[in-house]
C-alpha cells in the first residue's frame, strides 16, 4: 500500500539487539474505503560473501559442481488501517459436536479428539480478528486464537479441539472476542447443549 511508510527502511542489528521501526499511515483525503490492509515484511539480507563465485561453483575439476544454500528468513506483519469507527458485526452459527483424529503436538500419532465445529459470520465493511473460546461454566474447554474474517469472505468454518468431551446435557458457551482494538470486546456469543 503506498500510504504506509516505515522508517528506517533498512537496519543492521547485532545478535540480541533490537530496533524500533516507526510505521505511519498517510491516507489521502479522498480515500473512501473503510479499511486498508498491507504487510510490513522484515527480511534478513545475507552478506555479499554468502554466495560462491562462478569459478568456485565450477570446482577444481571440470566434472564437479558446487553450490551453497543460504537461508533467508523473513516475517510478514499485517498492517490494517481503518478509517472511521469500525462497522462490523459477527455471528456464530451451525455449532455441532463431532470427533476428529488430531495429533496432540503435530508429531505424536493422531488421537480421537472431541471438536466443536461452527461457522463464524461477518457483516459490515471491516474485518474481524479475535479469539473463539469454548467454555463450560468458567472452565475453558477449547480456544482458537487469532481468527480473522476479512471483507473478501463473509464467513469462516472453524474446528476447535476440546480438552475433554462434554457430558450429555452439558451447556457450552462459545464466544468470539475482538482482539483487534486493544480489548476483549465480545462480538458474538452463543450456547450449545451437548447430546
Amino acid at each position: 500500500m503506498p500510504y504506509i511508510v516505515a522508517v528506517p527502511r533498512r537496519v543492521t542489528l547485532a545478535p540480541g539487539k533490537t530496533q524500533t521501526i516507526r510505521v505511519r499511515a498517510d491516507l489521502p483525503a479522498a480515500a473512501t474505503g473503510a479499511e486498508y490492509r498491507a504487510h510490513l515484511t522484515v527480511t534478513t539480507v545475507p552478506p555479499r560473501e554468502a554466495g560462491v563465485t562462478a569459478e568456485q561453483a565450477a570446482g577444481e575439476r571440470g566434472d564437479q559442481l558446487s553450490f551453497r544454500i543460504t537461508s533467508v528468513f523473513g516475517l510478514a506483519i499485517p498492517v490494517i488501517v481503518r478509517q472511521g469507527a469500525p462497522a462490523v458485526k459477527g455471528e456464530i452459527e451451525g455449532v455441532r459436536l463431532s470427533f476428529a483424529d488430531i495429533s496432540p503436538d503435530g508429531v505424536k500419532p493422531p488421537v480421537r479428539t472431541p471438536v466443536i465445529q461452527l461457522q463464524l459470520k461477518r457483516t459490515g465493511a471491516n474485518s474481524l480478528f479475535g479469539n473463539v473460546s469454548v467454555k463450560s461454566g468458567k472452565t475453558e474447554l477449547g480456544i482458537a486464537r487469532g481468527v480473522g474474517v476479512y471483507p473478501e469472505i463473509d464467513d469462516r468454518a472453524l474446528q476447535i479441539p476440546l480438552k475433554r468431551a462434554p457430558r450429555a446435557g452439558e451447556q457450552l458457551e462459545i464466544s468470539y472476542a475482538d482482539d483487534d482494538n486493544g480489548g476483549a470486546k465480545v462480538i458474538a456469543r452463543t450456547t450449545f447443549t451437548a447430546r
